[in-house]
This record gives C-alpha cells, structure tokens and sequence, in this order.
C-alpha cells in the first residue's frame, strides 16, 4: 500500500477494521458492521481511480433491473458538473448506443433515467 494511501487510512481509521486492506490485513467485523466505515470508501482509492470507478458502475448498470441503476443515475446526475467532458461524453454516447443495440435500456422507470441523463448539459 501506498504512503498516501495509507496515510488516508490512518485519517479514517474505523475499529471494525483491522487495517487498510493490505496484503494479510483482513476485513473484521462482516458486512453490516462495516457498512459505516465504508461511507467514505474514496477517500481510500487513488484520487485518478475516481473517474475508472465510476464508469465501471456507469457500465455495470447500463441496462439492468435492479435497483443499483436508480442509485448510479442519482450519483452521475449529483456528480454531473464535476465529471470531465470526456466522462460526460462517453456516457452519453454508450446511453445512446445502447439504446440503438438493445431497443430499451432496462425497465421503463429505468429508460427514463437514462433518457433524463442525455438531457443534461455538457
């Protein structure tokens, strides 16, 4: 790990963790108990992963049924003017081609929100 990294760990340092999830530091605690700690999760990741992070959720749940698609529309839609015009372009385009491949995006509340997405400004 890092010294930057583990610098952001020592920060945010939870006691449900046994350390920042190095090689042998395993996670404690279960799921629930570190639901908490992982509320700033990007604090952890290198702050050039933020944008990969992203359009790998982007893409994961470009077309689904699940309610993970509603959660990552929200995020892209609050995340919107700080996404670079190269984030911005790429969604749309892959919105679009979906679209244009598939026919529908995911169930229609879900069309909707990705439809909502194009709308936005660049």
């Amino acid at each position: 790990m890092n010294k930057e990294l583990k610098e952001a760990w020592e920060e945010h340092k939870d006691p449900v963790y046994d350390g920042p999830w190095g090689p042998g530091e395993d996670f404690k605690g279960g799921f629930e108990a570190g639901k908490d700690a992982n509320k700033n999760i990007f604090n952890l990741v290198s702050k050039d992963d933020h944008s990969d992070i992203f359009i790998y959720a982007f893409r994961y749940t470009l077309g689904r049924m699940t309610c993970a698609t509603n959660t990552l529309q929200d995020a892209i839609r609050a995340a919107w003017p700080e996404l670079s015009k190269h984030d911005k372009k790429l969604i749309k385009e892959e919105i679009k081609e979906h679209k244009e491949r598939a026919g529908k995006i995911g169930m229609d509340c879900d069309e909707r929100g990705w439809m909502a997405l194009l709308e936005l400004e660049d």
